[in-house]
């Protein structure tokens, strides 16, 4: 994940398929909702459903576990909360720990090239979400 003036950049990646890009503006509080959607599934194992927005519409993801693995589900709204939306990427099969690590390793790679203050800066809306950082960190068993 990048952040880059107030917006955020991701990339999903998944084996014999075109990787999956989109940015979604600062109106959402992208880091925490990715961070608490990780640990949420892991700690609940429920489903998660979350919303980005792009401006105009919304990016939709949802996560469904599914006994040891989860699915992830990307859809494109073009009103925000209307219709099902136009999926735009899957992925079955995911093992939800390798899931939360990714979001965990991509959040922590950014506040370390930023910076706290930096990270302020460039995201002057939302706090750099510590707290569920370090949840996500204890549910893992990492430091």
């Amino acid at each position: 994940m990048q952040l880059r003036h107030g917006w955020a950049s991701f990339e999903l990646l998944r084996e014999g398929s075109p990787p999956y890009r989109a940015t979604v503006s600062d109106s959402t509080d992208v880091f925490r909702v990715l961070v608490e959607g990780a640990r949420l599934v892991l700690d609940t194992g429920a489903r998660q459903e979350f919303s980005f927005d792009n401006e105009p519409g919304e990016i939709r993801w949802t996560l469904e576990p599914h006994g040891d693995s989860l699915s992830l589900r990307v859809a494109m709204h073009p009103e925000w909360g209307r219709g099902p939306g136009e999926e735009r990427w899957t992925a079955e099969e995911i093992d939800p720990r390798v899931f939360a690590s990714d979001v965990l390793s991509s959040t922590a790679e950014l506040i370390s090239s930023l910076g706290v203050e930096g990270f302020h800066r460039s995201w002057p809306s939302y706090p750099y979400p510590v707290a569920e950082v370090e949840a996500l960190k204890e549910i893992l068993g990492t430091s």
